[in-house]
């Protein structure tokens, strides 16, 4: 097993895998500024670390003004969450408020980090060799 990573190097890695996975704002589109937003607080450790959980927003879509959705956990952002999740979100909700440890939640994403980056590692290097014999 590799050495644990601190909850600010987990919450980097999470944050720029979201802004990567959605690429854009998910609120108005703008590609500046981006940020990964949690829906259910960064304190409940169970979703921290869950995509499904997280959405790219701009800082003005964010946090940036009074119409920013952190603002707004029960307005627009909820209905967009539900639309987005369907029946998946109450699972969701659940899920938000049961116990994970710190470390249970840290160890699991910093597992699923590494399976990501080795199967996109292992997808480039098959393609760039796909590609040499395929000339």
């Amino acid at each position: 097993m590799k050495k644990l990573w601190s909850f600010r190097t987990a919450d980097d890695k999470f944050s720029q895998f979201i802004r990567k996975r959605d690429g854009k704002c998910q609120r108005c589109g703008s590609a500046n500024n981006l940020q990964a937003s949690h829906f259910w607080s960064k304190n409940h450790w169970a979703t921290r670390y869950d995509p499904d959980n997280c959405i790219t927003l701009c800082y003005p879509c964010h946090y940036g003004n009074s119409k920013g959705w952190e603002y707004d956990l029960q307005g627009e952002y909820r209905e967009y969450m539900l639309k987005k999740l369907g029946k998946h979100y109450r699972e969701l909700e659940i899920k938000a408020h049961s116990f994970k440890s710190r470390r249970q939640a840290i160890e699991e994403w910093q597992n699923k980090w590494h399976t990501i980056n080795n199967t996109t590692k292992a997808g480039k290097k098959t393609l760039k060799k796909t590609s040499k014999t395929s000339l």
